[in-house]
């Protein structure tokens, strides 16, 4: 028995260590990446989103009360709240 064999085993070939350390290695990339991008999604969720209502932002339970809404002001728009249900208008 050989030193690969003691390290890895004995049914261990060179690509299958390869093969593993490289998917360890890709893994770990994604893993960092996701990292980077979730404090910009975080914080536009949180301190935007949070709460459209404590912003002074005019929210609507249903869609029918938001198209109420529109109808009885033209050239102001709606939309759905990103991320939530409800709709609200559009500054």
């Amino acid at each position: 028995m050989g030193d690969w064999e003691r390290i890895f085993g004995m049914d261990r070939s060179v690509e299958s260590v390869i093969d593993e350390i490289d998917y360890e290695n890709r893994q770990e990339e994604r893993e960092k990446r996701k990292l980077r991008q979730r404090p910009a999604i975080a914080d536009f969720d949180d301190v935007v989103l949070a709460a459209p209502q404590k912003q002074g932002i005019q929210t609507f339970s249903s869609f029918q009360e938001a198209l109420a809404w529109a109808k009885a002001n033209p050239g102001r728009a709606i939309t759905r709240i990103p991320g939530r249900d409800g709709f609200m208008v559009v500054k």
